[in-house]
C-alpha cells in the first residue's frame, strides 16, 4: 500500500474475478506487474477465472436449450 492507504484483501480480488472482472484483472496484473510471482494467488485467480468461464458456457447451453 502506498502511504497510509489500505490494501484490498486478496479475497475481494478473487470475488471480483469470479463475478466477471477477471479479464481486466488479468490485463492489469500484467501491465502493473502485480501479483505475478505469488503462486498461491495465481492458482486461485486461475481457478476463479475458469469457474466463471465454465458458468458462462453452462448458462449459454441451458439458454440455448430453452430458446
Amino acid at each position: 500500500a502506498v502511504g497510509k492507504n489500505r490494501r484490498l484483501p486478496e479475497a475481494a480480488l478473487h470475488l471480483t474475478a469470479l463475478l466477471g472482472g477477471w479479464p481486466g484483472a488479468a490485463i492489469g496484473q500484467r501491465m502493473f506487474r502485480h501479483k505475478t510471482r505469488k503462486a498461491s494467488f495465481l492458482l486461485k485467480f486461475l481457478v476463479t477465472a475458469a469457474a466463471h468461464a465454465l458458468f458462462c458456457v453452462v448458462a449459454f447451453l441451458v439458454l440455448a436449450l430453452f430458446l
